[in-house]
């Protein structure tokens, strides 16, 4: 999601511009603002719902920018990064990784190393993968790209820029919808029954 826009038309608010134009910006502001603001916890919650994250940690790769009442338009942003695996509650299985086709004879199978992790569709798995705190103190999911021990690379799950994506024209209609209601409570306060 390049960026939600949220707007209100100074076309629909024309009349009561002429009537009272300071009333009616003001009204303008406090309705894109709520709109931007319910919009904002609306495509956290769907992220959330989307992913099996919690609220608070899908809010942290969001971003939203307010109005002004130079612009009149409020902006939501989520981050392309993909979330860390981390997140997704990991759970180490066995150690050593398993190679098809060696098994020792007099052996019994061993089961091979990896993590568990939760996604909405159900649980996955990552064969040699490892959770680890490295030394700079970030904790993460990490696997082996290569044969020596020093190539390890953390793994990640999906972005919630990619997940609000999927959403995005349920969200535009959501805060088209959001706005345009909480634009006509408060021209019904400032004008009385004239809207």
């Amino acid at each position: 999601m390049a960026g939600l826009k949220i707007t209100v038309d100074a076309k629909d608010v024309g009349e009561f511009l002429d009537l009272a134009p300071e009333k009616t910006s003001l009204a303008m502001f406090r309705a894109v603002k709520k709109g931007s603001e319910k919009t904002f916890t609306k495509s956290a919650r769907i992220a959330a719902k989307d992913l099996g994250l919690k609220n608070t940690l899908i809010r942290k790769f969001m971003e939203l920018v307010p109005p002004t009442f130079k612009t009149l338009t409020g902006k939501i942003f989520a981050e392309t990064d993909r979330v860390p695996l981390i997140h997704f509650n990991p759970k180490q299985r066995g150690t050593g990784k398993s190679f098809p086709g060696i098994i020792a004879s007099n052996k019994k199978r061993k089961r091979s190393g990896g993590v568990k992790y939760k996604l909405k569709g159900g649980k996955a798995f990552l064969p040699g993968g490892f959770i680890a705190t490295m030394p700079t103190g970030r904790r993460g999911v990490f696997a082996r790209t290569g044969r020596t021990r020093l190539h390890i690379e953390e793994k990640f799950g999906p972005s919630i820029n990619w997940v609000l994506n999927r959403h995005k024209k349920e969200l535009e209609s959501f805060a088209a919808e959001a706005t345009n209601k909480e634009l006509d409570r408060l021209l019904n306060r400032i004008f009385g029954s004239k809207k």
